[in-house]
């Protein structure tokens, strides 16, 4: 349609310059628009990759000419124009939504993600004339169009992606643009399938934790210290008074790690229901080096000697970690 107009505008010399495009020739458009990106050279002048000296593209003159290139660049439309100021009333993006959409669709239904996927929101570097260009300082282009994409983790692929215009005019396309509201559309492709999803902290919170858990989906994330569902004891202060019935069941968790040094698993199986001087521990293991049994708890780093810093007994290896009790002495009250 803007071919046959274009034939009316312009006088060509020569029909061949304005001719129909054909499916294959559109084909072969899109996988050089693919090649080009591949070779990073998508911020190149056209004439640099069509060049003949050796320093072009070979397999791009061999699939079109320069002229042909630019000639389906100028006339490549996706929506009809004339009724474009109409659908723009009620959608800013009404310019590419035809288009746009059918492509977001055929993402989701080509690839299978993997059980680990993620959403991040992505700033596609454009300074050209759109209503809902945004600026950035930290990104590295600072100017374009925001996106947020819902990607498997490991192969990178984007299987469903959503673009961000700003508060739409009242009608079909007006939605929220909360973290949540954005997170709830974006799973819609993997609700019920058992996957993981991480998100960062601007996205993470415990309503939605929990309902995306009624739909078979965990959440990986962190969360800002402002928020409220954190309890106070687990926010940062100058002079916290630990509780002791925490620091049991935490310590009697981590002594079941295997892995853990002997050392170490004698300090974390130590009796915390009374707190003086003399600790009990348990005292059947060889420590690693450094510090030998009777000092392993008062020592809070040593140095690589083969003798124990604080009696200077004869010891085999250093040890790999010491604590410094005192603190945990002076505020966790001893028991009656």
């Amino acid at each position: 349609m803007y071919i046959d107009q274009l034939k009316i505008q312009h006088e060509y010399s020569r029909e061949r310059d304005c001719k129909d495009i054909t499916r294959d020739e559109l084909l072969a458009y899109f996988g050089l628009l693919y090649l080009i990106g591949i070779k990073k050279a998508h911020l190149s002048n056209v004439k640099e990759i069509f060049a003949n000296d050796g320093t072009g593209i070979q397999i791009v003159r061999a699939a079109m000419s320069y002229k042909r290139f630019l000639f389906i660049t100028r006339c490549l439309r996706f929506d009809d124009k004339a009724p474009r100021d109409e659908r723009r009333r009620t959608d800013k993006l009404a310019a590419i939504r035809q288009f746009f959409y059918p492509f977001v669709e055929n993402c989701k239904s080509s690839f299978n993600l993997s059980q680990y996927t993620t959403i991040d929101e992505m700033l596609h570097p454009f300074r050209g004339r759109c209503r809902f260009v945004q600026y950035i300082p930290s990104k590295p282009a600072k100017y374009g169009i925001k996106m947020f994409a819902l990607c498997d983790a490991e192969s990178f692929y984007t299987s469903n992606i959503e673009i961000y215009c700003g508060k739409q005019p009242e009608g079909p396309y007006a939605v929220s643009n909360t973290p949540t509201d954005i997170v709830k559309r974006l799973i819609t492709p993997i609700a019920n399938s058992g996957r993981n999803l991480t998100i960062d902290n601007w996205y993470t919170n415990i309503p939605l934790a929990d309902e995306l858990l009624g739909k078979k989906i965990t959440v990986v994330g962190t969360l800002k210290k402002n928020k409220r569902e954190i309890p106070p004891e687990f926010q940062p202060q100058k002079q916290r008074n630990l509780s002791l019935a925490l620091m049991k069941e935490h310590m009697i968790a981590r002594s079941q790690i295997k892995s853990l040094s002997l050392d170490v698993k004698a300090f974390l199986k130590a009796n915390y229901s009374c707190f003086e001087k003399k600790l009990e521990v348990v005292t059947n293991y060889t420590p690693k080096r450094g510090v030998c049994p009777s000092c392993v708890l008062e020592k809070e780093r040593t140095s690589a000697s083969m003798k124990c810093t604080r009696c200077k007994v004869n010891v085999s290896s250093i040890s790999i970690c010491m604590f410094k009790l005192p603190y945990f002495a002076k505020n966790v009250p001893a028991n009656p």
